[in-house]
C-alpha cells in the first residue's frame, strides 16, 4: 500500500550556474560520492544532477517527513546496471523510513528541453489483510 507521493520539476539553468565548479560545497553535501561518480562519467552531467535533486525532493515529499530532518546527501539516486534509478538511504533518512514502516521507493525521473521531473512513490513494508477487500486492499 502506498504511504506517499512526491513529484518536483526543476530548471536544469538552476545547476548549469554551479558547473563546472565540481567541487562546489553544493554538490558536496547534496550528492553522494556514487552519484558524484555517475554524473561525472555521464554524457551530460548538468542534467544528471538536476535529475538528481528533483528526486532527492520528490523522495523528501514521498515520506511526509519534517523539514530539516534529514540531509540530502542521506538520499542517493543512483542508476543499476540496466540504468534505471534507484534510491539508496543512509543516516536519519534510512532511520525515519525505518520508523514509518517504509520498505520500497520507487523513482522515475525525465527530462525535457530545459526542464527536469521527478515522481517517487513510498510504499508500506508489509501489511495485515482488511476487510472487505482483502487480498486487494491492505492497511
Amino acid at each position: 500500500m502506498v504511504y506517499g507521493v512526491g513529484a518536483d520539476i526543476m530548471d536544469i539553468g538552476r545547476i548549469r550556474v554551479l558547473a563546472p565548479d565540481w567541487d562546489d560545497p553544493f554538490f558536496v553535501k547534496t550528492f553522494t560520492e556514487s552519484e558524484r561518480r555517475q554524473g561525472l562519467a555521464s554524457a551530460d552531467p548538468v542534467r544528471y544532477f538536476a535529475g538528481r535533486f528533483a528526486g532527492k525532493e520528490a523522495v523528501f515529499k514521498s515520506f511526509r517527513a519534517q523539514p530539516d530532518s534529514f540531509r540530502f546527501s542521506e538520499v542517493g539516486i543512483v542508476n543499476d546496471g540496466d540504468g534505471k534509478p534507484c534510491v539508496i538511504l543512509l543516516g536519519d533518512a534510512k532511520r525515519i523510513v525505518e520508523e514509518k514502516g517504509i520498505g520500497n521507493i520507487s523513482i522515475s525521473l525525465s527530462s525535457d528541453g530545459g526542464m527536469v521531473v521527478a515522481f517517487a512513490v513510498s510504499e508500506y513494508a508489509a501489511c495485515e489483510p482488511c476487510e472487505p477487500c482483502e487480498p486487494n486492499n491492505r492497511r
